[in-house]
């Protein structure tokens, strides 16, 4: 049996298991895709982690799906993804132009793409940036463009949760462009078409649909890390569906998604999204003053574990210790203070978060990866880090 045939079996062999699964398990409806005209490349807002798998039953037509790289250092799971679903590697904390040089070749070959163009799942609920350069590949390609709204993702799935909360997902057809249209628009029409597309805001699902669960609030201090009452950084605790404060405030996560102040003492946000746009601008505006003391600490937490990784997938721990962010440099120490490791931050060129709380970035061809057991949060280390010194970030 020849790759692509094999491939085609296998997901189609998949279907006949998470088909159903997803339909029930998270209540998703959806329009289906069955495009015959000609191969094409799909793009879909981001939402959870489960989305090749939603997008996979989604489309009647096989995809290969663009993968992010830490999907190719999982050892012998990485083998077989290769042999049997051969997904396209894209390095997250990395210049992307391999990657399109091998999306261009499958799809001049025939077959079809699909793309997450937000280049990673949102942490708020609203679509986030669209990078850039897809209009451009979208461009070149010259192969019609689908692209796909998922809604409800988030809610049933939020990024800084490790819970289920089962409501209702649905997906839809956002257009389909064909390449006589694509070749009349400009890149920047293109960027923009994507963008309407593929733009959601959660709350849209939420206030209409209950997602229930248990501990509904925990781990929400990785996506919300500085408090609109005291100003702290990583002063919040979250447990069951209780989200508190070191400095007294109490909220309440409930089944529409909204942040209750249990006290009634006019908490100035009832949503995920308010609060991060509110703590975003909180960074840009205090920034300066951050950078005043090059040697004191902004944020640090312990229990980190360091590793270096190749583009050939080799990895390397170097130490495990706490991690700390200065104005101008990342310091790493291990348990025992016997090593430290110093990275400037104006040698960073490519900074990402993988899943929840993986942070990795590149240093000219060293690529490091903050792993990390415990709750904290690496957006607030990309958001601070990007503040200060300019680098390209994927969130």
């Amino acid at each position: 049996m020849s790759g692509t045939r094999l491939h085609r079996a296998v997901i189609e062999f998949a279907r006949l298991i998470y088909d159903p699964y997803i339909r029930i398990k998270y209540k998703y409806k959806f329009e289906k895709v069955d495009y015959r005209k000609g191969n094409f490349i799909a793009l879909a807002n981001h939402t959870t982690n489960l989305d090749s798998m939603i997008l996979g039953i989604s489309f009647k037509q096989h995809m290969y799906f663009v993968a992010g790289e830490q999907l190719f250092r999982m050892g012998w799971i990485s083998k077989l993804l290769r042999v049997f679903l051969n997904p396209i590697k894209r390095m997250k904390a990395k210049t992307e132009a391999k990657t399109a040089v091998n999306m261009l070749k499958a799809l001049k070959a025939g077959h079809n793409i699909c793309m997450f163009p937000e280049g990673s799942c949102t942490w708020n609920g609203e679509t986030s940036t669209i990078i850039q350069s897809t209009a451009k590949l979208i461009k070149r390609a010259g192969v019609t463009m689908i692209t796909y709204r998922v809604e409800g993702g988030y809610p049933t799935m939020p990024r800084w949760s490790k819970s289920i909360r089962p409501g209702r997902m649905t997906g839809a057809i956002g257009n389909i462009y064909e390449p006589d249209q694509l070749e009349k628009m400009t890149v920047e029409e293109i960027y923009k078409a994507i963008c309407d597309d593929l733009y959601v805001n959660s709350i849209n699902m939420s206030e209409k649909y209950e997602y229930k669960g248990k501990t509904l609030a925990e781990n929400l201090e990785s996506a919300l890390f500085i408090c609109p009452e005291c100003h702290g950084i990583s002063t919040y605790v979250s447990k069951d569906d209780m989200f508190t404060c070191s400095c007294g405030v109490k909220l309440r996560y409930d089944t529409h998604c909204r942040l209750n102040d249990v006290e009634n003492k006019g908490f100035p946000f009832t949503s995920v999204l308010e609060w991060d746009n509110w703590q975003r601008d909180w960074i840009k505006m205090n920034i300066e003053r951050l950078k005043e003391d090059p040697d004191k600490i902004i944020t640090e937490d312990g229990c980190q574990d360091l590793y270096t990784y190749t583009e050939d997938e080799t990895t390397e721990h170097m130490l495990t210790g706490s991690m700390a962010l200065y104005p101008d440099r990342f310091v790493f120490r291990d348990n025992d203070n016997k090593k430290e490791i110093v990275v400037k931050l104006a040698d960073i060129t490519d900074i990402a978060i993988i899943t929840m709380t993986t942070l990795t970035f590149s240093c000219s061809d060293i690529h490091y990866e903050i792993k990390c057991k415990i709750p904290r949060s690496a957006l607030k280390y990309l958001l601070i880090a990007t503040a200060l010194s300019p680098m390209r970030y994927i969130i």
